[in-house]
């Protein structure tokens, strides 16, 4: 479980299919870490971002997002985004 940056802070390694995390080092840096498989447990314009540069492009599909007060009025099939929005 670790916070990963939104700009390229995810790459696919094309020779050997893994994944590189740009990661803490607690040293107040960051370096990367190769994972055979990434889990991104969130939502929203991080998640779009983080995926929006890999190969992973029907992932990022589904994670696109918009951000209003109100749902669309007639969202057509396969519009391809959801919508959060914040209660106060």
């Amino acid at each position: 479980d670790v916070w990963v940056p939104p700009s390229n802070g995810i790459q696919r390694n094309s020779a050997d299919g893994s994944w590189a995390v740009l990661v803490p080092n607690g040293r107040g840096g960051k370096h990367r870490m190769h994972f055979a498989a990434v889990v991104i447990a969130h939502n929203g314009k991080c998640a779009d971002r983080l995926t929006s540069n890999t190969p992973a492009q029907k992932i990022n599909a589904l994670l696109r997002t918009n951000f209003a007060a109100n749902l669309p009025r007639n969202p057509g099939p396969g519009t391809g985004r959801f919508t959060l929005n914040q209660v106060y």
